[in-house]
């Protein structure tokens, strides 16, 4: 076997260092190596659902006419881990702020993921198999044309080509994974988030409790342990939990968009009417914490708490 056909492994493991990690072990990121070399397939289904759960959301939200629609339907689509969205702080003006922090935190963190060493690694691979092709054929037409041990290294090398495109799918369009990044970034967003109170002035919601709108949800030590770690592998384990957290939100900015189209504030009768700057006036949004609470559900809807989803709706 010749030198090309011997050693068509060592570019494509170079490869595998390139694959998104960010959990908060070794021994996770040792796991979600093993996943992506050993299930190819697992590890495309979980990056076509990252492509389209980030399409959903956008799609969802883009007819949502609310203030912060849009950074909420990008935020979502950046955190495709298991979130905890317990405290949706849709209608006061003052977490406005906040939206856009974590949308600027999140780009900030994750808006490049190319570097020098992707484009080599990936340039290597690509080299190493047209080589590979030129040599196994020289071989072959040299020596024995028939003989299938000059296609041995040709063959295997076509087995692990599906990790190009995995790479480069996921450098340039797959969500933010880090562990310690998204709780940094978290952290500081929520600095500015306000809560209201019961006359109606809103204060920070440090200085009432410790939680916040948005979480990564903590293992709880239950068997659906693969949810919780952050890698965009494990992507296929929280679909259904996530896709609960984004339908949480949008049905509080449903419900708070079809309000404001008909004109009614959050607190009295008088809307204040906006100008093309504003379409909704801050004064419109403003409201004791029970007034505040009750705009974002439609009539007659239950308050319902499911603590395995993680997604309920709370005072705002």
């Amino acid at each position: 076997m010749t030198f090309f056909q011997s050693t068509w492994l060592l570019p494509f493991l170079a490869l595998v260092s390139q694959l998104p990690f960010g959990a908060n072990n070794r021994v996770d990121n040792l796991m979600t190596i093993l996943l992506n070399v050993g299930s190819p397939t697992l590890a495309t289904y979980s990056l076509m659902l990252t492509l389209l759960n980030t399409r959903w959301a956008k799609l969802r939200f883009s007819k949502i006419t609310y203030p912060n629609a849009d950074a909420v339907a990008h935020i979502l689509s950046k955190l495709q881990q298991t979130v905890d969205c317990s405290r949706p702080l849709i209608v006061l003006p003052e977490n406005d702020v906040w939206w856009s922090d974590l949308l600027v935190s999140l780009d900030i963190n994750f808006a490049y993921t190319w570097s020098f060493a992707n484009v080599a690694s990936i340039c290597w691979v690509a080299i190493a198999f047209l080589l590979t092709i030129i040599d196994t054929f020289t071989d072959s037409i040299s020596i024995n044309l028939s003989s299938p041990s000059n296609f041995i290294g040709l063959t295997v090398a076509f087995a692990w080509l599906w990790l190009i495109p995995l790479v480069i799918t996921w450098l340039q369009f797959g969500s933010g994974c880090d562990r310690v990044t998204l709780h940094r970034a978290l952290k500081q967003a929520n600095r500015n988030v306000c809560v209201a109170t019961e006359n109606g002035a809103p204060v920070l919601a440090s200085t009432k409790s410790g939680q916040r709108a948005i979480s990564i949800a903590p293992y709880n030590g239950s068997l659906t342990s693969d949810e919780h770690r952050t890698p965009p592998v494990y992507n296929y384990a929280r679909l259904f939990r996530w896709s609960a957290a984004v339908d949480t939100v949008y049905a509080a900015f449903t419900v708070a968009s079809q309000r404001a189209a008909l004109h009614l504030p959050v607190e009295g009768t008088v809307w204040e009417t906006g100008d093309h700057e504003c379409e909704i006036k801050a004064d419109n949004r403003r409201g004791s914490m029970e007034s505040v609470s009750n705009y974002i559900f439609a009539e007659n809807e239950q308050l319902e708490l499911n603590p395995n989803l993680g997604t309920e709706y709370l005072r705002a």
